[in-house]
């Protein structure tokens, strides 16, 4: 995983780098009105951040069971029965929003929020309180005495 971090850390300083150099082309082209406020824009938005792999590998999935005949995606609007074997997931805002895993997942690594409802999901589930995998529990567990 810190390989992918680095990349991504590498390909986020690559961009703002092209950023800063369009914007100064377009400072020297329009007398800088543009370009300060396409980059006071784009700067704003670098600060919204999607949510990590752990985040979106931790939501609670739906078994089929809790699902009902009429239910569907609100980003791809298939209903979610039609999948054989679907996997849905549970965002942790108040609307308790279900989606398809596959549909949800690029939309939370761009932003933290239910795109339903709009509440920030970081604020809602912490990291802090999730439980320990089975393996590491079986690891901490002496079983020698």
């Amino acid at each position: 995983m810190k390989v992918s971090s680095t990349t991504d850390t590498t390909s986020h300083q690559s961009q703002q780098s092209q950023i800063e150099l369009l914007t100064t082309a377009l400072r020297s082209l329009n007398n800088g009105s543009f370009g300060d406020e396409l980059l006071q824009q784009l700067n704003s938005e670098k600060d919204i951040q999607g949510v990590s792999d752990e985040f979106i590998d931790s939501l609670d999935r739906v078994s089929k069971k809790q699902l009902k005949s009429d239910q569907t995606c609100s980003i791809c609007t298939n209903d979610f029965l039609d999948d054989p074997h679907p996997l849905v997931v549970k965002l942790p805002c108040q609307g308790n929003h279900k989606f398809d895993l596959e549909c949800i997942s690029p939309w939370l690594k761009v932003h933290s929020t239910c795109p339903l409802c709009r509440k920030d999901l970081l604020q809602k589930k912490k990291f802090d309180d999730l439980p320990e995998d089975e393996e590491e529990i079986e690891e901490d567990w002496d079983m020698y005495g």
